[in-house]
């Protein structure tokens, strides 16, 4: 807008020259010059911005949610910035844009877990981290600010439920005593009477597994979340009570599915009842600190949180800690056929309850359950998962592929799948590939090969084998399996090939698109799991578009 008005200028001025040519000139040149200068300005520092400070990216998977929402159309539009790594490095739990190392004209967004020199594991849904070689294994703890915005994010009953009580999804919610427990659809409230015993509402089995919703495309659930089938242990129960004159103790109570017979169990002294306010673990007592001093009024809403996040349990009330109480659990405890569960009522007397929610924090899955894989992050390199683990093509399984021109013996790596940042086609079911139409492929004596770089190769048929990588001395998933991308194979040994001098017929016969034959070379790539720290772009900041979705991102 500024080049245009000074170009401009000259016509608004022309007035004043009043026939003079020489004037009327000068303005003309005067006011190009500087318009040319603020153009030539404005582009350099825009190059400037996007090189070093903030770029915009759209985001086209659904790795990342619900913290970033991704289509195959194109997602979220985010902000990354791309100075702040400039200046320090990043930190676990950043959410980070990076050039993915087996395509590296893709650019990747994804949640970082590992840190160099670690050693990580996953366990029971949270991530557990070494810095001694593997010998004793500490949960990494979210931030707590973190930690409840991931809570935000993921709630277990959904939200259009919880802003009103009503019988229906209670009762699909919670086994429910119909002789002590009437809800009240008019008000929207639980009226318990415990009378003189503990009057509770238990979870249903099964209930209290990952079913969050995408809160901007209702019509979608997440594919990931219906794989999920193993107890979700970190939790967050939020619930207001009235409490009556006569009731002794608010019960709330966690069972985490890991600890089947530890449940965390929390009674909490309503005004006038005589009781003190604890919290167990199993048969421990935990150190009550403040909370033994805390006393719920009767006859007024007492707001609670309750949580169990990452080994970290936090009770808050009317919005002010009450009490963290920090454990530590076993990343190897067994989840097979245990449920979580939650539990909340009274023990004596009467109350009402007005408001119930239950969300869930994030749970990391392994690619293959039988297959305890450490991570032994490499000094100078990361390791990132998707929010969404069990739909997220992210570091536990990305795969590398690798053929070998027989004219000059040269190696070439790349992607399992291919992957592109083409929106039309984003990957392959297998690398090398024939160019498609549907199932109808269009030049069967042409062979593509798409390798790290984002080159892709046009073979000819025979022209090349398919190396298998399991006959290389390089540790599995290293990243020094990207050192042989490449360099030179004149005389393979045993076990280094997979299929030698690969014709039209051998690739059409592994790949036949008619059969659906995915990943037909799977067993010939091998993992790498690393990101180097050059290949780290900025942080992603701030979702832009759409306009409903506008905010930080945690």
């Amino acid at each position: 807008g500024v080049p245009i008005t000074m170009w401009m200028l000259p016509l608004v001025l022309l007035p004043l020259g009043r026939g003079r040519r020489d004037t009327w000139v000068a303005l003309v040149v005067f006011g190009c010059a500087w318009g040319t200068l603020l153009v030539m300005i404005a582009i350099v520092m825009a190059i400037v911005i996007k090189t070093y400070a903030f770029e915009a990216f759209q985001v086209p998977t659904e790795s990342m949610e619900p913290t970033i929402i991704g289509r195959a159309a194109g997602g979220d539009r985010i902000i990354v910035n791309r100075f702040k790594y400039e200046m320090e490095d990043p930190e676990r739990y950043d959410v980070v844009v990076f050039r993915y190392p087996l395509s590296r004209m893709l650019n990747y967004v994804k949640r970082l877990v590992g840190l160099p020199g670690e050693t990580l594991k996953i366990g029971h849904g949270d991530i557990y981290t070494s810095d001694d070689d593997g010998e004793s294994f500490n949960v990494a703890r979210k931030p707590r600010a973190l930690a409840e915005t991931i809570f935000e994010q993921n709630p277990v009953i959904p939200e259009k439920s919880t802003d009103r009580i009503a019988g229906g999804w209670v009762r699909n919610w919670f086994n429910v005593p119909t002789s002590r427990v009437r809800i009240d659809n008019a008000d929207g409230v639980i009226r318990m009477d415990a009378g003189e015993a503990e009057l509770t509402l238990v979870s249903k089995p099964g209930k209290l597994f990952p079913e969050r919703r995408d809160r901007y495309a209702d019509s979608r659930g997440s594919r990931g979340d219906e794989a999920l089938k193993d107890p979700v242990s970190d939790l967050r129960f939020d619930l207001t009570v009235t409490p009556e004159s006569g009731v002794e103790y608010v019960l709330l109570q966690l069972l985490d599915g890991t600890q089947p017979k530890m449940p965390l169990r929390l009674q909490l002294a309503v005004e006038g009842g005589g009781g003190t306010s604890s919290l167990t673990h199993g048969e421990q007592q935990v150190e009550p600190g403040t909370l033994a001093e805390v006393t719920l009024p009767t006859g007024e809403e007492s707001e609670l949180r309750f949580s169990n996040c990452d080994d970290r349990v936090v009770l808050q009330i009317n919005g002010d800690d009450v009490l963290v109480y920090e454990y530590s659990q076993h990343h190897r405890n067994s989840v097979e056929g245990n449920e979580s569960q939650i539990k909340f009522g009274l023990i004596k007397g009467k109350g009402v309850i007005s408001h119930i929610a239950l969300c869930r924090d994030l749970y990391y899955t392994l690619y293959d359950p039988m297959r305890k894989y450490d991570f032994q992050i490499p000094e100078g390199h990361y390791l990132f998962f998707g929010d969404n683990s069990p739909n997220s093509l992210d570091a536990r399984g990305w795969r590398v592929v690798g053929i070998r021109l027989r004219e000059d013996g040269r190696i070439l790596l790349g992607d399992l799948e291919a992957v592109s940042d083409s929106f039309k086609w984003p990957r392959r079911d297998n690398n090398p590939y024939f160019e498609t139409e549907g199932r109808k492929i269009l030049d069967p004596d042409t062979h593509r090969f798409l390798d790290i770089y984002g080159n892709e190769w046009k073979l000819e048929s025979g022209s090349y084998d398919i190396l298998d990588l399991a006959g290389f001395d390089v540790p599995e998933g290293s990243p020094d399996i990207l050192k042989l991308h490449g360099t030179t194979l004149e005389s393979p040994e045993p076990g280094q090939l997979g299929f030698e001098r690969v014709t039209s017929q051998v690739l059409k016969q592994q790949t036949d698109p008619a059969h659906a034959r995915r990943h037909a070379f799977r067993h010939l790539s091998r993992l790498m799991h690393f990101v180097p720290r050059d290949n780290i772009m900025g942080q992603a900041n701030i979702v832009f578009w759409p306009a409903k979705r506008w905010g930080a991102i945690r």
